[in-house]
C-alpha cells in the first residue's frame, strides 16, 4: 500500500506524541506527567513533524508518483510560472495567445523571459503530454490546476519534437481533449507553451 505525503505526517505524528508521552511519562513513574512535560513532548512532536514536512516537500520529483493537483502545483517565480513536483519542469502559468510556425516557436521559447528569469525552451512531446489528464476534457487538465488562458482550440500547441518519418513535421498537444497529433507540417501556425527545466530536454526523436 502506498501511502501519501499527509498520510505518511499523520502517522509520524502519532507516533512521534505517543513516543514523547510515553518518555515523559517515565521520567516521573510514580505520578501522571505533569503541564510541562506534555508541553515539551507537544513541542518535541511539533519539531519532528516539521521535519518530515520539510523532507517530503523536498522528495526528488519521479515520473512514476502520481499526485493531486494540490500536491502536484506550486506557483513559483512571483506567481508567473507553476512548478509540477510529479515531472519537477517547470511551465508558464499563462500560455502565448500568439500562434507561430514550429522553427519561431523554438526561438520564442528560448528568447523568453520570465520572473526575471531566463532558460526557457519548447518542451518535448512526452513533457507536454505530461500535463493531459486524460479523464478530462475542455481543459484536458487536471481539475484544479493553476494555469490560466489555455487555448482550447483545434490547433493545440507545439513540442519540440519533430516526426521521426518526416522532418518537415512536428508533434504537438491539443488541451480540450488531450489529444495528441502527429503530421503537423513545421510551417503551421500554432501556440506555444513554454518550460524551464534541469536535466531533461534533449529531444532524441
Amino acid at each position: 500500500m502506498k501511502l501519501s505525503s499527509s498520510a505518511i505526517i499523520a502517522l509520524v505524528s502519532v507516533v512521534a506524541l505517543g513516543g514523547a508521552v510515553c518518555r515523559a511519562a517515565a521520567q516521573a513513574p510514580q505520578a501522571q506527567p505533569n503541564h510541562e512535560d506534555l508541553i515539551n513532548a507537544i513541542n518535541s512532536v511539533q519539531g519532528s513533524v516539521s521535519s518530515v514536512q520539510s523532507t517530503v516537500n523536498n522528495i526528488p520529483p519521479a515520473w512514476s508518483q502520481t499526485l493531486t493537483a494540490a500536491q502536484r502545483f506550486v506557483l513559483v517565480l512571483g506567481g508567473n510560472a507553476v512548478l509540477d513536483k510529479e515531472t519537477g519542469l517547470v511551465w508558464e502559468r499563462s500560455p502565448s495567445s500568439t500562434m507561430t510556425d514550429w522553427s519561431n516557436a523554438l526561438r520564442v521559447c528560448n528568447g523568453q523571459s520570465l520572473g526575471n528569469r531566463k532558460g526557457w525552451r519548447l518542451p518535448t512531446i512526452q513533457e507536454l503530454a505530461s500535463l493531459v489528464d486524460p479523464t478530462r476534457s475542455g481543459p484536458a487538465l487536471p481539475a484544479g490546476h493553476p494555469f490560466v488562458n489555455v487555448n482550447l482550440g483545434p490547433s493545440g500547441y507545439w513540442s519540440a519534437t519533430t516526426d521521426a518519418t518526416n522532418p518537415a513535421f512536428a508533434w504537438g498537444v491539443e488541451f480540450n481533449t488531450g489529444d495528441i497529433f502527429g503530421g503537423q507540417t513545421k510551417a503551421s501556425f500554432i501556440f506555444v507553451w513554454c518550460l524551464r527545466s534541469g536535466g531533461h530536454g534533449l529531444d532524441l526523436q
